[in-house]
């Protein structure tokens, strides 16, 4: 029998950026929806909207773009904001794909970028047969959040692009979801002339194969280009992680923001249940105490060394409401105080 809990066997929990949600989060300000409040109950920092290319977990995303659809009495909230956002206004990856020449390049360009540096959640990739052509996209999922929302959303998103050569009135020959029929949905104008086919293995958008030689008309003579190698430095600077214990630590990191380190919290970020979770880090001879000192630390070395924040900011960062307790902590770590700490090394490592 399959275990519920096939995100942690063996894999890295799967991490997004937040630019991904941004347009989510943006319509549901202008709304006045409780984004806030919302953020906080599925344990995301608030601080997460902040930094487009901040990592956070999907099963948190997934859950938090269907709650607030539930709670606003939106049915079509994927649909819906997807219908409002631009291809380049996604962050820093589609920006670095639309610095393509052809649709070809494009897709090539996702395929090779999203899991690696944007999304380990998902795939992206392009098959071909006869006269059409196929942008795929799948969200690994094995834990089994729902996500309908975000599968629409992206999936339409990802139609917007080949809208940039096809023309912005052209639609798909067929159209496969990984999602479900959501209510009424035959009222919507491109799924009552787009033939759909739902409950899928993956999302597929099918357009002519002499597309994809195309050029993209994505960028305005006034607009000003991104450079290239600004955008690659920044998806790269911070990917998401290709292993368990890593993964995690970029988790835990995110969660120092808020002091939301109860893991629970984490726990319910990797799709499982605490004993599930509990259980899966034994069984890698993995600690979750030790995995947060261990981030606890390696930020404590860096702000030591390479900032001059006082010693009480720095514990605050770090999740510390008591200077002294995270004093004690780097005493236990190094044998020294942070403030000794400081003062042996860092002349040296600021040569």
């Amino acid at each position: 029998m399959q275990r519920r809990l096939g995100v942690l066997a063996m894999t890295p929990i799967p991490l997004i950026r937040t630019s991904s949600i941004l347009p989510m989060l943006g319509f549901l300000e202008r709304i006045g929806a409780p984004v806030e409040r919302c953020l906080q109950e599925i344990g995301l920092p608030i601080s997460t909207a902040t930094d487009p290319e901040t990592l956070i977990p999907i099963y948190s995303a997934f859950t938090f773009i269907e709650k607030m659809a539930r709670r606003e009495g939106i049915d079509h909230l994927g649909i819906v904001v997807s219908q409002q956002v631009e291809f380049r206004d996604m962050g820093s990856l589609p920006m670095l794909v639309l610095q393509s020449l052809t649709l070809y390049e494009a897709i090539a360009t996702i395929s090779r970028l999203v899991t690696t540096t944007y999304n380990s959640g998902a795939r992206v990739w392009l098959t071909q047969q006869q006269d059409l052509a196929w942008l795929n996209h799948q969200f690994l999922n094995p834990a089994q959040v729902n996500n309908q929302q975000s599968q629409y959303f992206t999936c339409l998103t990802y139609l917007k692009l080949i809208q940039m050569v096809a023309g912005p009135a052209w639609q798909p020959a067929a159209l496969h979801m990984q999602a479900e029929p959501l209510p009424g949905l035959t009222d919507h104008p491109l799924f009552g002339t787009t033939q759909v086919r739902f409950n899928q293995p993956h999302n597929a958008i099918a357009f002519p194969k002499k597309l994809l030689s195309l050029p993209l008309q994505h960028l305005k003579s006034r607009d000003r280009q991104p450079d290239p190698g600004n955008l690659y430095q920044q998806i790269q600077t911070n990917p998401p992680a290709s292993d368990l214990a890593g993964s995690l630590q970029q988790l835990i990191q995110l969660l120092l923001t808020d002091r939301s380190l109860n893991i629970h919290v984490v726990a319910a970020a990797t799709g499982s249940s605490i004993r599930s979770f509990q259980r899966e880090l034994a069984a890698h001879n993995l600690s979750y105490s030790r995995l947060v000192d261990k981030v606890r630390f390696d930020l404590a070395v860096k702000r030591l060394l390479n900032t001059p924040l006082p010693i009480t900011e720095i514990a605050y960062d770090l999740g510390y409401t008591d200077v002294a307790n995270f004093t004690r902590a780097f005493k236990r770590w190094a044998g020294v105080s942070p403030r000794e700490f400081r003062h042996q090394h860092q002349a040296k490592f600021s040569q």
